[in-house]
C-alpha cells in the first residue's frame, strides 16, 4: 500500500525541475520518490541546507574555511597544524585532503 505525498510549488519551477529530471529518464514523481526514500533510508537530509556562518558582529561567510580566514593567524595555524603529522600517523596533506 501506498500513501499520496503533495505539495505545493510555484508553476516555473515544476516546470524547469521537469525538465531537468527527464533529462535523466525520469518524471518529477519518480524523483520525488526517490528522495524521499533516501532520506528515510539514510535518516539525513541528502543536499546541503545549511545555514550560513554568522560572526558575533552579523557579518555572513560562506564556508567555515571563510569564517575561520577573517580570524588573524587563526587559518594559518589550522593549516600548520594539519601539515604535521601526528607521530606514527601521516598529515592531511600527505593524505590529499585540501586543507
Amino acid at each position: 500500500m501506498t500513501v499520496q505525498v503533495a505539495a505545493r510549488v510555484e508553476p516555473n519551477v515544476k516546470e524547469a525541475a521537469s525538465k531537468v529530471v527527464a533529462e535523466f529518464g525520469l518524471d518529477l514523481s519518480t524523483t520525488i520518490k526517490m528522495f524521499i526514500t533516501r532520506i528515510a533510508k539514510e535518516r539525513r537530509i541528502p543536499m546541503d541546507i545549511s545555514k550560513p556562518i554568522v560572526s558575533l558582529n552579523g557579518d555572513e561567510f560562506k564556508s567555515d574555511t571563510e569564517y575561520f580566514k577573517q580570524i588573524p593567524g587563526y587559518w594559518e595555524s589550522i593549516v600548520e597544524a594539519s601539515e604535521e603529522p601526528l607521530e606514527g600517523l601521516i598529515s592531511a596533506k600527505e593524505l590529499g585532503w585540501d586543507v
